[in-house]
């Protein structure tokens, strides 16, 4: 790691968008906090917090590509023929086009886990904070820190017993800030199954420091609940992910919307009904043309708005659509340049026109699909048909009746990729199963590709980065 990368790094522990923080700092300057303040007050500690959310909803992050280019780099969406250029490579799967979570252009992961750790690391010291507040800022750093050391395993390396060829690297850990150019080591790159322990412990720690508290637009403990039994998907932790689970639903099962009619509503409401946690988006921090709905469709749905309109489903997805699913209702047709065309509406201006959308990143009925997968391959198939068919009938389509469990599984598989569409979970559902994607070209499980390249900056910097095989 040079002074170049710490910089940006150390930067990004102490400096964030204001936009989100004027009510909360009005005598510091207003694109930066100093380390007395951010490190030594509630208020500062809570700023350095809310800069970490904003890290979250860069154009690099959830704010467009971690979620577009999970849908296009698989077998969900495609590029028009007429395009921006945008997204061309990954959907050709070409060498080198991937996420870039690392250290890409638009996203720095490790500044915003710096950022937390500062947090984490402070909490306890803080003077003008009731043991609540601590609790709170913990919880919700430790959170973050998971969701962010998550996303960089399954990116960078294989879920644990899926290895290729043995190849068990993942992400270096770093748990401990880092203030000054003195303090700089050059971390190795620790294993799969090391990395997701630290994300479940994280998950494990955030769920118990926070309280009952429901905010859909902040980390709690539903949320954290919710995450593990991702996590523990991925990992074939089945009983787990049933456990994690069956928290979040006894808390917030209800909030499932059930009426086939009503599922728009789903996206166009600014806080969505079934989110466990969402990013917010404010008025002022619109991404107008980066935003996921200019790539995803043009303003107003007029072949000639504003925005790209660049991916759409592939003709393999529209497939998997049922007849009378209630999700169609979200794709409206489209003629763009000579083809005729999907947009999908998931991220349609619900909070605005042209591009101002709150991201989903955990929803209900995902947990729903979570514990159906667990508890098939635990080969308990009523329960899981049970959850599955909730999701199906909220869809206006017929219960599944299948007594298969290998065919009950691919059913699930099948609902999640139409469930979930377009909202970033189809290639690691992909990865996590070893499964290949229906697409040309070809690219199959044992490809080097399914792994992101790790930047050649931070290997030539470091000496003990190892990149992954075959780059």
């Amino acid at each position: 790691m040079n002074k170049n990368i710490l910089t940006y790094i150390l930067l990004g522990t102490l400096t964030f968008g204001a936009s989100s923080c004027e009510d909360i700092l009005d005598t510091e300057p207003k694109q930066s906090v100093s380390t007395e303040v951010a490190l030594n007050t509630y208020t500062g500690a809570n700023s350095t917090l809310i800069g970490a959310y904003n890290g979250l909803q860069n154009i690099g992050y959830y704010g467009r590509d971690f979620v577009v280019i999970s849908e296009v780099l698989s077998d969900n969406m495609k590029v028009t023929l007429a395009n921006s250029n945008r997204f061309v490579g990954q959907y050709n799967n070409t060498q080198n086009s991937h996420f870039a979570l690392w250290r890409g252009a638009d996203y720095n992961a490790y500044g915003t886990i710096n950022m937390l750790n500062n947090v984490i690391a402070a909490v306890d010291n803080l003077k003008d904070a009731s043991e609540e507040q601590k609790s709170r800022l913990k919880g919700e750093a430790l959170f973050l820190r998971g969701l962010s050391y998550f996303d960089l395993a399954r990116v960078y390396g294989y879920e644990p017993g899926k290895e290729v060829e043995g190849w068990n690297q993942s992400v270096p850990l770093i748990l401990a800030p880092t203030d000054k150019f003195e303090a700089v080591t050059y971390p190795a790159r620790n294993t799969n199954s090391e990395v997701y322990a630290q994300v479940i412990k994280d998950l494990n720690d955030a769920a118990g420091l926070l309280g009952a508290a429901d905010y859909p637009t902040r980390a709690t403990s539903v949320a954290a609940h919710a995450l593990l039994s991702r996590v523990y998907l991925y990992i074939g932790e089945w009983q787990k992910a049933v456990d994690a689970a069956d928290i979040v639903i006894n808390a917030r099962g209800s909030s499932l919307v059930t009426d086939p009619t009503k599922y728009a509503t789903i996206f166009k409401s600014a806080t969505s009904p079934e989110s466990i946690f969402e990013l917010n988006f404010e008025s002022n921090e619109n991404q107008l043309s980066n935003s996921i709905q200019s790539i995803y469709m043009r303003n107003g749905n007029d072949p000639n708005g504003a925005g790209y309109g660049d991916l759409v489903p592939t003709e393999n997805l529209l497939a998997d659509y049922e007849q009378n699913d209630a999700r169609k209702s979200l794709l409206v047709p489209v003629k763009k340049g000579s083809e005729n065309v999907f947009w999908n509406q998931k991220y349609a201006g619900s909070k605005g026109a042209y591009g101002l959308d709150n991201i989903k990143i955990i929803r209900i009925a995902e947990v729903y699909l979570n514990r159906a997968e667990a508890l098939a391959e635990l080969s308990r198939l009523e329960d899981a048909r049970k959850d599955l068919n909730k999701i199906r009938s909220r869809a206006g389509l017929a219960v599944s009746t299948t007594d298969s469990k290998a065919e009950l599984i691919a059913e699930v598989l099948k609902e999640r990729r139409v469930e979930l569409a377009y909202e970033g979970h189809r290639w690691f559902d992909l990865k996590r199963r070893a499964l290949t994607a229906t697409k040309a070209p070809e690219v199959p499980y044992t490809d080097y590709r399914i792994l992101a390249n790790i930047p050649t900056l931070e290997i030539d910097t470091n000496p003990n980065i190892k990149p992954n095989p075959k780059y």
